[in-house]
């Protein structure tokens, strides 16, 4: 799931035991929280970034084994679609207060 920045993104991914309860490899964890200093300047930020996304692709952290396939549906007659939960991004979506308008 991506936050507001690149750095967030990592950390709320990574460095979260609840969403990654796996160690991390070695850099990144350091490269992720380097990347929050202030005194970094643009470039320098983004080349920490890019050290740890390389980090997390080499040593593949996100690899999906298997996933449900997501459903979507479209119709101009919906309603209620703007308003609809999900609770999670796994295709299981609240459908209690969507429908279809009459012609």
């Amino acid at each position: 799931m991506a936050g507001p920045t690149a750095g967030i993104t990592l950390r709320d991914n990574y460095l979260l035991p609840s969403r990654y309860p796996g160690p991390t490899p070695p850099g990144f964890q350091e490269a992720v929280s380097r990347s929050f200093e202030t005194a970094l300047t643009d470039e320098e930020r983004v080349a920490t970034l890019r050290q740890a996304s390389e980090i997390a692709v080499n040593e593949a952290m996100d690899l999906f084994l298997c996933a449900l396939p997501t459903q979507i549906a479209y119709s101009d007659r919906m309603i209620g679609a703007e308003s609809m939960g999900h609770s999670d991004f796994q295709g299981v979506f609240d459908l209690r207060y969507a429908g279809i308008a009459a012609d």
